[in-house]
Protein backbone atom coordinates (compact mmCIF):
# COMPACT_ATOMS: atom_id res chain seq x y z
CA UNK A 1 0.00 0.00 0.00
CA UNK A 2 2.89 1.93 0.98
CA UNK A 3 4.52 1.90 -2.24
CA UNK A 4 1.45 2.52 -4.47
CA UNK A 5 1.10 5.73 -3.08
CA UNK A 6 4.71 7.07 -2.85
CA UNK A 7 4.41 5.79 -7.67
CA UNK A 8 1.36 8.00 -7.52
CA UNK A 9 3.18 10.66 -6.01
CA UNK A 10 6.09 10.35 -8.17
CA UNK A 11 4.17 10.08 -11.39
CA UNK A 12 1.86 13.42 -10.44
CA UNK A 13 5.33 15.38 -10.00
CA UNK A 14 6.57 14.20 -13.20
CA UNK A 15 3.80 15.58 -14.79
CA UNK A 16 3.48 19.00 -13.19
CA UNK A 17 6.96 19.42 -13.83
CA UNK A 18 6.35 18.90 -17.82
CA UNK A 19 3.23 21.49 -17.86
CA UNK A 20 5.09 23.66 -15.84
CA UNK A 21 8.25 23.29 -19.03
CA UNK A 22 5.63 24.02 -21.18
CA UNK A 23 4.14 27.00 -19.72
CA UNK A 24 7.35 28.44 -19.46
CA UNK A 25 8.87 28.08 -23.27
CA UNK A 26 5.53 29.44 -24.64
CA UNK A 27 5.58 32.04 -22.19
CA UNK A 28 9.01 32.93 -23.80
CA UNK A 29 7.76 32.80 -26.86
CA UNK A 30 5.41 35.37 -26.35
CA UNK A 31 7.66 37.45 -24.66
CA UNK A 32 10.36 37.82 -27.87
CA UNK A 33 7.30 38.53 -29.88
CA UNK A 34 6.34 41.35 -27.93
CA UNK A 35 9.31 43.01 -27.45
CA UNK A 36 10.36 43.33 -31.13
CA UNK A 37 7.04 44.01 -33.13
CA UNK A 38 8.50 46.68 -35.24
CA UNK A 39 11.59 44.50 -36.43
CA UNK A 40 8.91 42.10 -37.80
CA UNK A 41 6.53 44.27 -38.95
CA UNK A 42 9.89 46.08 -40.51
CA UNK A 43 11.15 43.27 -42.35
CA UNK A 44 7.38 42.44 -43.47
CA UNK A 45 7.47 46.07 -45.02
CA UNK A 46 10.79 45.83 -46.91
CA UNK A 47 9.92 42.64 -49.19
CA UNK A 48 7.46 44.95 -51.40
CA UNK A 49 9.82 48.12 -51.43
CA UNK A 50 12.33 46.19 -52.61
CA UNK A 51 10.42 44.06 -55.40
CA UNK A 52 9.01 47.89 -56.33
CA UNK A 53 12.55 49.09 -56.26
CA UNK A 54 13.74 46.35 -58.69
CA UNK A 55 10.99 46.92 -60.83
CA UNK A 56 11.71 50.55 -60.96
CA UNK A 57 15.12 50.72 -61.97
CA UNK A 58 15.25 47.82 -64.73
CA UNK A 59 14.86 50.66 -67.06
CA UNK A 60 17.45 52.83 -66.43
CA UNK A 61 19.53 50.19 -65.87
CA UNK A 62 19.88 47.49 -68.42
CA UNK A 63 22.07 45.57 -67.11
CA UNK A 64 20.11 44.81 -63.40
CA UNK A 65 19.89 46.95 -60.41
CA UNK A 66 23.44 46.07 -59.20
CA UNK A 67 24.81 48.37 -61.79
CA UNK A 68 23.00 51.08 -59.88
CA UNK A 69 25.60 52.90 -57.28
CA UNK A 70 22.84 53.78 -55.64
CA UNK A 71 22.37 49.92 -55.06
CA UNK A 72 25.43 49.24 -54.03
CA UNK A 73 26.34 52.23 -51.65
CA UNK A 74 23.07 53.67 -49.74
CA UNK A 75 25.02 56.45 -49.44
CA UNK A 76 25.27 57.52 -53.07
CA UNK A 77 23.30 60.41 -55.08
CA UNK A 78 22.90 60.64 -58.60
CA UNK A 79 23.86 63.46 -60.28
CA UNK A 80 21.41 65.70 -62.05
CA UNK A 81 21.74 69.38 -63.29
CA UNK A 82 22.08 71.40 -60.76
CA UNK A 83 20.53 74.73 -60.66
CA UNK A 84 24.10 76.49 -61.00
CA UNK A 85 24.71 74.60 -64.47
CA UNK A 86 20.71 75.94 -65.01
CA UNK A 87 22.50 79.79 -64.36
CA UNK A 88 25.03 78.87 -66.15
CA UNK A 89 23.31 77.98 -69.44
CA UNK A 90 21.09 80.99 -69.06
CA UNK A 91 24.31 83.30 -69.07
CA UNK A 92 26.14 81.82 -71.67
CA UNK A 93 22.50 82.79 -73.84
CA UNK A 94 22.67 86.05 -72.75
CA UNK A 95 26.24 86.81 -73.73
CA UNK A 96 25.78 85.15 -76.92
CA UNK A 97 22.09 87.80 -77.06
CA UNK A 98 24.59 90.65 -76.39
CA UNK A 99 27.35 90.14 -78.60
CA UNK A 100 24.42 90.00 -81.31
CA UNK A 101 23.09 92.98 -80.10
CA UNK A 102 26.82 94.63 -80.13
CA UNK A 103 27.01 93.67 -83.76
CA UNK A 104 23.75 95.03 -84.74
CA UNK A 105 24.09 98.55 -82.70
CA UNK A 106 27.42 99.03 -84.98
CA UNK A 107 24.67 99.85 -87.44
CA UNK A 108 23.11 103.12 -87.19
CA UNK A 109 18.95 102.28 -86.00
CA UNK A 110 15.86 104.56 -87.05
CA UNK A 111 16.88 104.63 -90.63
CA UNK A 112 14.12 105.52 -93.55
CA UNK A 113 14.41 102.34 -96.24
CA UNK A 114 12.03 101.19 -99.22
CA UNK A 115 12.28 97.86 -101.39
CA UNK A 116 12.98 97.46 -104.21
CA UNK A 117 11.03 94.43 -104.38
CA UNK A 118 13.66 91.93 -105.44
CA UNK A 119 15.56 91.08 -102.30
CA UNK A 120 17.20 95.11 -102.34
CA UNK A 121 16.42 98.71 -100.76
CA UNK A 122 16.85 102.09 -101.28
CA UNK A 123 18.10 103.87 -98.36
CA UNK A 124 16.06 107.36 -98.40
CA UNK A 125 16.53 109.06 -95.20
CA UNK A 126 17.58 109.33 -91.41
CA UNK A 127 14.18 108.09 -90.38
CA UNK A 128 14.06 109.04 -86.76
CA UNK A 129 18.14 108.38 -86.41
CA UNK A 130 19.82 111.10 -84.53
CA UNK A 131 23.31 109.38 -84.78
CA UNK A 132 25.82 111.56 -85.44
CA UNK A 133 27.79 108.83 -87.52
CA UNK A 134 25.64 107.72 -89.76
CA UNK A 135 26.78 104.03 -89.95
CA UNK A 136 24.57 102.45 -93.30
CA UNK A 137 24.35 98.22 -92.79
CA UNK A 138 24.42 95.75 -95.47
CA UNK A 139 20.67 94.92 -94.87
CA UNK A 140 17.40 96.64 -93.57
CA UNK A 141 15.47 95.38 -90.52
CA UNK A 142 13.68 93.56 -93.14
CA UNK A 143 16.61 91.61 -94.36
CA UNK A 144 16.87 93.93 -97.54
CA UNK A 145 20.68 94.50 -99.09
CA UNK A 146 20.79 98.34 -98.82
CA UNK A 147 22.48 99.01 -102.92
CA UNK A 148 21.11 102.44 -103.39
CA UNK A 149 21.39 105.60 -101.55
CA UNK A 150 18.25 108.14 -102.92
CA UNK A 151 18.91 111.67 -104.61
CA UNK A 152 19.20 114.18 -101.06
CA UNK A 153 18.54 111.07 -98.73
CA UNK A 154 20.24 113.18 -96.21
CA UNK A 155 20.48 116.74 -97.89
CA UNK A 156 20.52 119.83 -95.26
CA UNK A 157 20.89 117.28 -92.18
CA UNK A 158 23.48 119.15 -90.13
CA UNK A 159 23.53 117.02 -86.88
CA UNK A 160 25.60 114.43 -89.04
CA UNK A 161 29.40 114.49 -88.51
CA UNK A 162 30.67 111.23 -90.38
CA UNK A 163 29.04 108.84 -92.45
CA UNK A 164 29.84 104.68 -93.48
CA UNK A 165 29.42 103.53 -96.40
CA UNK A 166 29.30 99.45 -96.82
CA UNK A 167 30.13 97.58 -99.77
CA UNK A 168 26.68 96.73 -100.84
CA UNK A 169 26.50 100.37 -101.78
CA UNK A 170 26.42 100.61 -105.83
CA UNK A 171 24.48 103.97 -106.46
CA UNK A 172 24.42 106.96 -104.61
CA UNK A 173 21.89 109.45 -105.38
CA UNK A 174 22.56 113.38 -106.41
CA UNK A 175 23.57 115.57 -103.67
CA UNK A 176 22.23 112.92 -100.88
CA UNK A 177 24.93 114.02 -98.59
CA UNK A 178 24.52 117.83 -99.67
CA UNK A 179 24.53 120.57 -97.45
CA UNK A 180 25.54 118.23 -94.28
CA UNK A 181 27.35 121.48 -92.60
CA UNK A 182 28.77 119.46 -90.10
CA UNK A 183 30.35 116.59 -91.57
CA UNK A 184 33.64 116.25 -91.54
CA UNK A 185 34.68 112.46 -92.82
CA UNK A 186 33.00 110.38 -95.57
CA UNK A 187 34.94 106.54 -95.33
CA UNK A 188 34.10 104.11 -97.81
CA UNK A 189 34.30 100.00 -97.47
CA UNK A 190 37.48 99.09 -99.88
CA UNK A 191 35.28 95.81 -100.71
CA UNK A 192 32.99 98.43 -102.57
CA UNK A 193 33.25 98.22 -106.21
CA UNK A 194 31.77 101.33 -106.58
CA UNK A 195 32.95 104.16 -104.21
CA UNK A 196 36.11 104.67 -102.43
CA UNK A 197 37.07 107.70 -100.06
CA UNK A 198 40.41 109.44 -99.95
CA UNK A 199 41.06 111.65 -96.79
CA UNK A 200 37.12 111.43 -96.53
CA UNK A 201 36.35 112.81 -99.57
CA UNK A 202 34.02 110.61 -101.98
CA UNK A 203 35.04 109.75 -105.30
CA UNK A 204 33.91 107.12 -107.67
CA UNK A 205 35.75 103.83 -107.45
CA UNK A 206 37.98 104.59 -110.52
CA UNK A 207 38.34 108.27 -109.37
CA UNK A 208 36.93 110.00 -112.47
CA UNK A 209 34.05 111.40 -110.33
CA UNK A 210 34.77 113.93 -106.64
CA UNK A 211 31.28 113.26 -105.39
CA UNK A 212 31.78 115.36 -101.74
CA UNK A 213 34.11 117.54 -100.08
CA UNK A 214 32.77 117.39 -97.02
CA UNK A 215 32.04 120.94 -95.16
CA UNK A 216 33.21 120.69 -92.49
CA UNK A 217 36.64 119.00 -93.31
CA UNK A 218 38.72 121.54 -92.36
CA UNK A 219 42.43 122.52 -94.27
CA UNK A 220 42.47 124.92 -96.50
CA UNK A 221 43.97 123.24 -99.62
CA UNK A 222 43.52 120.38 -101.65
CA UNK A 223 45.15 118.45 -104.34
CA UNK A 224 42.48 117.23 -107.12
CA UNK A 225 44.01 114.59 -109.43
CA UNK A 226 43.71 115.27 -113.42
CA UNK A 227 41.72 111.57 -113.15
CA UNK A 228 38.49 113.54 -112.18
CA UNK A 229 37.27 114.74 -115.34
CA UNK A 230 33.27 115.44 -113.31
CA UNK A 231 32.86 117.17 -110.07
CA UNK A 232 29.00 116.48 -108.69
CA UNK A 233 26.60 119.30 -107.95
CA UNK A 234 27.49 121.17 -104.30
CA UNK A 235 30.45 118.70 -104.18
CA UNK A 236 32.18 121.94 -102.43
CA UNK A 237 29.31 123.36 -101.10
CA UNK A 238 29.67 125.76 -97.90
CA UNK A 239 33.28 124.47 -97.89
CA UNK A 240 34.47 128.20 -96.14
CA UNK A 241 37.77 127.06 -95.35
CA UNK A 242 39.06 126.04 -98.52
CA UNK A 243 41.58 128.11 -99.84
CA UNK A 244 43.66 126.79 -102.68
CA UNK A 245 43.33 123.81 -105.02
CA UNK A 246 46.09 122.13 -106.05
CA UNK A 247 45.13 120.36 -109.69
CA UNK A 248 47.27 117.79 -110.83
CA UNK A 249 46.99 118.66 -114.94
CA UNK A 250 47.06 121.72 -116.89
CA UNK A 251 44.45 124.76 -117.42
CA UNK A 252 43.03 123.39 -120.29
CA UNK A 253 42.29 120.03 -118.39
CA UNK A 254 40.92 121.90 -115.90
CA UNK A 255 38.94 124.00 -118.28
CA UNK A 256 37.41 120.74 -118.76
CA UNK A 257 36.25 119.28 -116.01
CA UNK A 258 32.36 118.93 -115.84
CA UNK A 259 31.56 120.87 -112.96
CA UNK A 260 28.12 120.52 -111.52
CA UNK A 261 26.09 123.56 -109.77
CA UNK A 262 26.50 125.11 -106.42
CA UNK A 263 30.26 124.56 -105.75
CA UNK A 264 30.80 128.11 -104.79
CA UNK A 265 33.96 126.57 -102.83
CA UNK A 266 35.77 126.10 -106.51
CA UNK A 267 35.40 129.68 -107.03
CA UNK A 268 36.47 131.43 -104.12
CA UNK A 269 39.60 129.55 -103.84
CA UNK A 270 42.39 130.02 -105.61
CA UNK A 271 43.47 127.10 -108.24
CA UNK A 272 47.13 126.11 -109.15
CA UNK A 273 48.11 123.99 -111.79
CA UNK A 274 51.14 121.45 -112.98
CA UNK A 275 52.07 119.27 -115.51
CA UNK A 276 52.88 116.68 -113.54
CA UNK A 277 50.40 114.36 -113.98
CA UNK A 278 51.38 114.14 -117.68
Amino acid sequence: MKNSRTKFYLTAAAVLVTVACILCFSSCANSNDIENPVESASFENELPTLQTQDTSQLNQYPGGIYNDPSYMNPGYQTQTTQPEDKETEKETEKETEEETEEETEDNSGGLAFVSNGNGTCTLTGPGNCTDTCIVIPERSPAGDIVTTVAERAFYGCTFINAVQIPSTVLNIGNMAFANCTSLVYISVSQDNPSYKDAGGVLYSKDGSSLILYPSAKGGSSITISNSVIKIADMAFYKCDDLRVISYDGTQEEWARINIGKDNYGLYTASVSFTDSGK
